[in-house]
């Protein structure tokens, strides 16, 4: 998928999950009989008929998204988890609540995924998945990640299998713009973002998606697993990183000049 300067600023824009919370789904329209399975997804739907080849779509987002992230979440591999699947953006809307830009949430503790069939269904799946993978192992320790590395992640797994698209696309738009000083970017939340803040939320996305990929891929799956981990059990960030990471990447400041080095080589 060949991506453009020009459509990457809207695609950072329209985040599927961005700013969103749990809603108060209307269940009603989901019949017994209107419901589909798979080893790892049971799919209800509004609809008479399931959408054409969503299992597989499902599927296949399941068995690479836990390439990375099973070891978070080990129960994916036997327990499915239920996607259910509106008529359309509007029924989705109004029987959520959700704001008019959220195309899909989560309840992470029912492992239960809401939304719609958007014409980029894979992208945004793979979008809220990466979150209910990833947040089911802070949740485990009632706890949650960062704000950064809980939209990281879900955003590496949709750059990588939802999107598929031209990595280097995004680092020429953050070289280019320039990054988010550090100690604002990891204290940022876009919740509360004004309504003329859409362009800072993408770059801010933009560089999670960056930092949170140095730390998944740079380094082994090991170390990251270990970092979270620290983080899951209460460790300040600095000594997450430096139990991880050592020496490599011993504190915030080490992690800022590391990802700072791999953006700006050639």
């Amino acid at each position: 998928m060949k991506i453009t300067h020009a459509t990457l600023l809207a695609a950072l824009l329209l985040f599927p999950g961005a700013g969103r919370t749990e809603g108060n789904e209307d269940r009603s329209v989901f019949v017994d009989s209107r419901s589909v399975r798979s080893s790892h997804f049971v799919v209800r739907h509004e609809e008479p008929l399931a959408p054409a080849g969503v299992l597989n779509v499902l599927e296949g987002l399941h068995s690479k998204l836990l390439l990375d992230l099973g070891v978070f979440s080990p129960w994916a591999y036997h327990q499915p988890l239920t996607v259910y699947l509106y008529r359309d953006a509007e029924s989705y809307h109004s029987r959520t609540g959700m704001a008019a830009y959220v195309k899909a949430h989560i309840r992470v503790q029912d492992k239960e995924v809401f939304g719609y069939m958007a014409p980029d269904f894979q992208r945004v799946m793979a979008h809220e998945l990466g979150h209910l993978y990833f947040s089911q192992f802070f949740l485990a320790k009632s706890t949650h990640p960062p704000l950064w590395l809980n939209e990281g992640v879900a955003t590496l797994m949709e750059w990588d299998y939802g999107l598929e698209g031209d990595r280097r696309a995004l680092e020429h738009t953050l070289r280019n713009k320039g990054t988010i000083p550090f100690a604002d970017f990891l204290a940022y939340s876009y919740q509360q973002a004004g309504p003329h803040d859409g362009e800072r939320v993408g770059d801010w996305y933009n560089q999670a998606q960056s930092v949170t990929r140095l730390l998944v891929r740079g380094h082994g799956p090991r170390p990251f697993y270990t970092f979270c981990d620290g983080l899951r059990n209460g460790r300040l960030l600095d000594e997450s990183l430096c139990s991880a990471y050592g020496l490599a990447i011993p504190d915030t400041t080490a992690l800022e000049r590391l990802w700072t080095q791999k953006l700006r080589a050639p």
